[in-house]
């Protein structure tokens, strides 16, 4: 974390996307290698290859899940248009659920200024368009998601 907040302060990253702690935890023992190579062997040189495999990896990581986001948007953007007369107020809602992806049916009309009766007809049918998913299999206090988008970060 602290890697990715120096590289914000030196202007290289805008916002920290470089989840680093990810690779390292998956190469646990290359981790501790490189690190016991530098202790052991004053040798920089295996922590600094190690380290910028790291990020290059991240990056590559991450620009994948960033462009798959925007196709995923782009579909559910183009899905929302046949909602007809609901298609404004669920591209809100999608917008928000990018930034908030679990929510419930409460939350939503309080975003959408809406009143409960009328959101969960445009929950049902984002739901139907297969945008959404509810989570909890309650009929009251009900949780969806936006599961696809949610996925994308278990890779």
């Amino acid at each position: 974390m602290l890697i990715a907040l120096h590289l914000i302060e030196l202007g290289i990253l805008r916002k920290p996307t470089l989840y680093l702690s990810d690779f390292f935890e998956r190469n646990n023992g290359s981790y501790y290698d490189a690190l016991t190579f530098v202790r052991e062997r004053s040798d920089m040189d295996q922590w600094i290859i190690f380290f910028l495999s790291a990020v290059i990896q991240t990056a590559k990581k991450s620009k994948d899940t960033f462009e798959r986001i925007i196709e995923l948007r782009a579909r559910y953007e183009k899905q929302i248009i046949d909602l007809g007369r609901r298609a404004k107020s669920a591209h809100k809602l999608l917008l928000h659920l990018f930034r908030m992806p679990a929510f419930k049916v409460v939350d939503a009309a309080q975003y959408l200024n809406a009143s409960i009766t009328a959101t969960n007809r445009l929950i049902h049918e984002m739901e139907n368009a297969g945008i959404i998913k509810e989570i909890t299999g309650f009929s009251r206090n009900r949780i969806f998601v936006l599961h696809e988008y949610l996925e994308l970060f278990k890779r």
